[in-house]
């Protein structure tokens, strides 16, 4: 189970309420647009790892997913465009 939301155009940093991940469809998940960091689990599916391996592994994204924007303008953001947004 879960919920599927619609992302506003940002007014304010709220990383540290942030909650969400974010997948496209070329198979990339970001736990943060303005980390930079992406994550990909395409090869994952298209190798059929187990359904075991890939809850872990998204898991582990959520597990290390920032907790706080130090500073925007330093780190790359993700255009909210190229993951349908």
């Amino acid at each position: 189970k879960g919920l599927i939301g619609f992302i506003n155009n940002v007014t304010d940093y709220f990383c540290e309420k942030c909650n969400r991940i974010r997948i496209n469809c070329a198979g990339m998940i970001a736990p943060c647009l303005f980390s930079g960091y992406i994550y990909n689990i395409k090869t994952l599916l298209r190798r059929g790892d187990s359904d075991k391996k890939i809850l872990s592994f998204i898991e582990d994204i959520i597990r290390h997913k920032p907790k706080y924007k130090k500073d925007p303008k330093k780190d790359h953001n993700i255009e909210l465009s190229s993951i349908g947004g």
